[in-house]
């Protein structure tokens, strides 16, 4: 089994903490860079599964 990379769950926290600022309208800055949270954690996630898709194919 692999370990996970901290530096993935890094990246989710900032994510996740630029979505909840866009949503709580802390900043300016924060409101318009909001969608940036969104699309990392969509990348994030394609990573992670595909990663579990090509681990299960290796595997036959």
């Amino acid at each position: 089994m692999k370990e996970r990379l901290k530096v993935l769950d890094f990246l989710r926290g900032i994510a996740i903490l630029l979505v909840m600022f866009r949503h709580a309208k802390v900043s300016t800055i924060t409101t318009r860079m909001g969608w940036i949270g969104v699309d990392l954690f969509f990348v994030l996630s394609g990573f992670l599964v595909s990663g579990l898709l090509f681990s299960e194919y290796k595997k036959d």
